[in-house]
């Protein structure tokens, strides 16, 4: 081992990036991961939102045999019904890709733990695939980072090669996307960068190459585009370079016609690794692209002014105030144009494109400009130029004070973020800055729960597998994976000095693999996702429909226009009269919500609209007299069960008793099982029943309060999509 760890400054890469990951990694309250404060990432916690966008595709795709999201748990869009029938994903199928060989490795994991008796789910939602794929992030980044190191050396001194790749990393969002919130696309986005980045270097010193470098650098450009399809954009790279050599008078005929042919097998390349994406989205929203609705700000030119200018100088997010860093690369950028005008320039043209999706799209909560994460080539790149230019200048401790301040900032930053400050807090860094003197007197300086935090607590305690596990085997896996991967990246590097030809052999074989792997995937998708039938798709959107009026987040449209689409697959039916009136029951239109009713009565003359129109009078009505009408129920009885439905409703809707209310609904329903309003009720007390179990399962912190009120007896079952309790293992 010791003959292969022969690079002392990828050995100085090591240490940083593992201390970074002890200093930052929020394991969590990992007993009990969904009472946890839901700013506070840790393992355990898969954002609903985007996070999990990413990491649907893999479980399912893994566990259920499908890419059919709508019984995915904790979901938030779930709801998003598409015109295909199928829930929409906006999010890239790239991170899965990536993920797979650490998921199948926790799920060997979870099976082991499940076979030797540890009660452990092998259904995708357990520590044990939650763990390897955020290690699986992880080593993304540090991959990432010892590519950059390998490009940079190529330019550039040993000195400035390591500063700029460290400064990179210790200055910019990059630790939180690597340690803190990393289930998100940002550390396969940063990888696959810098392997274009390094192959479009090896492009640049021979464009002539042989026909699976090509190949390799149209497969990497694919699953770029997998990650996140304005990443397109590098492709202006090679292009670029390959345009200097066909345009040059000197260039030999034989030289063009072998450029053209690599440039057609890198487009077929291309198609293939990204085909997974484009059948996925044929197949999930019926059209070969996506465009999340919920984050375009941009729709004209004052907007477009305005998003430019809260990038760089925006307190929440602004370049000038988060990451600093960047202005510096830029300026390198700058000096990298003036020392080669053609090379500067494609990476500028690169760089102004990779700078579009910031400024186009709104990005209300994240910590710093993470779409700025597949840039950092150019980020390094300029870093290095002006470091260079400083060294040269003998001004090197000048240059290392900025950087420590600049690295010590970011760190105050994250020590702010969702803990003290939240990232959407328009004033996040100004009173970020403000909370120094906290940190220092009250001696914080550590995120919640990371592993120096829990230690000077006093919680490191081994009582069970899952203390071992958080606080043994999960530190010793984040150091054995970044060291194995030093030692095979050491020996290829060492080898490919040797052996020419290894690149080339390694490009083939790993291409062939994407390819494998691409191909098996669509035609999975293709075959897995059939055309759903007119029954289930109008049953979705009505479901959807409900679930919007209850749960208005993620607003991906009107009720109506839901129930509308339904209703062009088939008539108007009981349940859309039903989720209609609901609606404006919610709204407190209760006249219109009285017509929806109504109607579905008029389909369904016992339908629980019954009880939901009751319901509406005795809010409207006027007082009872409650005690007067108990004692008349133990003087003259209740032959009918009227007396125990009228308090039943009195109490839930204008006492506001849930507990009352069920007990007189279910005593009504033993008097008269037959009444009209009967299935109203037993609806409302089969939704008080659903309600105790999720509070008997302890998940009150992340249920909205209001949703514990019976608000009515049909939208009320779609909370199971969105709060389905997730075995705590």
């Amino acid at each position: 081992m010791a003959r292969l760890l022969t690079n002392r400054d990828r050995l100085i890469i090591l240490p940083a990036f593992l201390f970074y990951g002890f200093l930052l990694i929020p394991l969590g309250d990992y007993r009990q991961p969904e009472e946890f404060h839901p700013g506070h990432y840790n393992i355990q916690k898969i954002d609903p939102g985007d996070d999990t966008g990413f990491y649907a595709y893999l479980r399912s795709g893994a566990i259920d045999g499908d890419f059919d999201f709508f019984n995915e748990k904790r979901y938030w869009h779930y709801d998003a019904v598409t015109k295909t029938g199928y829930a929409a994903n906006y999010w890239y199928i790239g991170s899965a890709m990536l993920w797979s060989p650490g998921f199948l490795v926790g799920h060997a994991a979870a099976w082991l733990y499940n076979t030797v008796g540890y009660p452990v789910s092998i259904d995708g939602y357990s520590f044990p695939y939650h763990a390897a794929t955020f290690l699986s992030s992880a080593c993304e980044v540090f991959l990432a980072l010892l590519l950059c190191h390998w490009i940079l050396q190529k330019m550039f001194s040993r000195r400035v090669s390591l500063f700029a790749t460290l400064l990179m990393f210790s200055a910019s969002c990059l630790p939180y996307y690597a340690f803190v919130r990393n289930r998100m696309s940002h550390p396969g986005d940063l990888l696959m960068a810098f392997v274009f980045f390094s192959v479009f270097i090896g492009f640049r010193e021979r464009p002539v190459r042989s026909k699976s470098f090509y190949l390799f650098l149209g497969a990497v450009a694919g699953l770029l585009a997998d990650l996140r399809y304005s990443n397109v954009v590098y492709c202006v790279l090679p292009l670029g370079l390959a345009l200097k050599v066909f345009l040059a008078s000197e260039t030999a005929p034989e030289v063009k016609k072998k450029l053209a042919v690599g440039t057609g097998l890198a487009v077929m390349a291309f198609i293939i690794v990204f085909a997974p994406q484009l059948s996925a989205w044929k197949k999930l929203h019926g059209v070969f692209d996506s465009m999340n609705p919920f984050t375009v700000v941009v729709h004209d030119v004052s907007s477009a002014v305005d998003s430019l200018k809260a990038l760089f100088f925006g307190n929440t997010r602004g370049l000038a105030w988060v990451e600093p860093v960047w202005l510096l690369g830029l300026a390198g950028m700058a000096l990298v144009f003036f020392r080669d005008r053609w090379f500067g320039g494609v990476c500028w043209f690169a760089l102004l494109g990779v700078f579009i999706p910031p400024v186009v799209i709104g990005d209300p909560a994240s910590f710093g400009q993470r779409y700025l994460v597949p840039a950092f080539p150019f980020l390094a790149l300029g870093l290095a130029q002006l470091s260079e230019t400083f060294f040269e200048k003998r001004l090197g401790p000048l240059v290392i004070g900025i950087a420590a301040l600049l690295s010590l900032w970011l760190y105050f930053l994250l020590l702010n973020c969702k803990v003290l400050v939240d990232d959407v807090d328009p004033l996040f860094a100004f009173k970020s800055f403000r909370n120094i003197p906290f940190f220092i007197a009250n001696r914080v300086f550590f995120r919640p729960t990371t592993y120096p935090d829990l230690l000077l607590d006093g919680k490191l305690h081994l009582e069970d597998f899952l203390d071992y596990f958080f606080l043994m085997i999960f530190p010793a896996l984040l150091a054995v994976g970044p060291i194995a991967l030093l030692i095979v990246f050491n020996k290829i590097a060492e080898a490919s000095e040797r052996d020419k030809g290894l690149s080339d052999r390694i490009m083939a074989r790993c291409s062939a693999a994407l390819f494998a792997f691409a191909i098996l995937l669509t035609v999975f998708i293709v075959v897995r996702h059939p055309e759903l039938s007119p029954e289930i798709r109008k049953n979705r959107l009505q479901i959807a429909a409900a679930s919007q009026i209850l749960f208005p987040f993620p607003d991906v449209g009107d009720p109506a226009v839901l129930l509308r689409r339904s209703l062009e697959i088939a008539p108007a039916d009981e349940r859309d009269r039903l989720i209609a009136g609901d609606a404006y029951f919610l709204k407190g239109d209760l006249k219109r919500a009285v017509e929806s009713y109504s109607q579905a009565v008029e389909i369904n003359k016992n339908s629980t609209a019954n009880l939901q129109i009751e319901r509406i009078e005795t809010i409207e009505g006027k007082e009872i007299d409650v005690p007067a009408l108990q004692e008349e129920v133990q003087r003259k009885g209740d032959p009918t069960g009227e007396i125990h439905r009228k308090l039943g409703l009195y109490f839930l809707d204008r006492l506001f008793d849930t507990g009352k209310a069920i007990d007189n609904f279910k005593v009504s329903l033993q008097i008269n099982p037959d009444q009209r309003q009967a299935a109203g009720m037993k609806r409302l007390v089969e939704q008080a029943g659903l309600q105790n179990e999720r509070l008997a399962a302890k998940n009150v912190k992340q249920i909205p309060l209001k949703l514990f009120l019976l608000l009515n007896t049909e939208t009320n079952e779609t909370r199971l999509h969105h709060y389905m309790p997730v075995q705590r293992y």
